[in-house]
């Protein structure tokens, strides 16, 4: 969540679009259009494994890292599942920016929590 979190900001920022935040110049235009839908239908699934991994204190690294494009649940799914739910906190919360930053993180969390269940129904 701290990802997402540091994602969400900078589109805010630095005035960036999700995808841009998420890649920078590492994916095309295109490219990032089709991972951020790709990202959008895998959105339980994703869902269903941080939770899974988060009971079993076991971090799947594979949905952070860069590994193969076209399997999106090794290629940076995580990043965009956290910014996903930090965007509906701050929606459904009416946080300002500030606000975000300064929730302490077990309340951060237990909101995290809450929206990756809400995923799964």
């Amino acid at each position: 969540m701290t990802e997402g979190i540091a994602t969400y900001r900078s589109t805010k920022r630095m005035d960036l679009s999700e995808g841009d935040a998420l890649w920078g110049d590492y994916l095309s235009k295109e490219e990032i259009v089709s991972w951020l839908n790709e990202c959008k239908q895998k959105e339980q699934e994703i869902a269903r494994i941080v939770i899974q991994d988060i009971r079993s204190d076991n971090i799947n690294p594979s949905l952070f890292h860069a590994n193969d494009p076209k399997n999106i649940l090794e290629f940076r799914a995580g990043y965009y599942l956290g910014m996903e739910i930090i965007k509906k906190i701050v929606g459904d919360k009416d946080l300002a920016l500030s606000e975000l930053l300064s929730t302490p993180r077990i309340k951060i969390e237990e909101m995290c929590m809450q929206y990756l269940h809400e995923y799964l129904n």
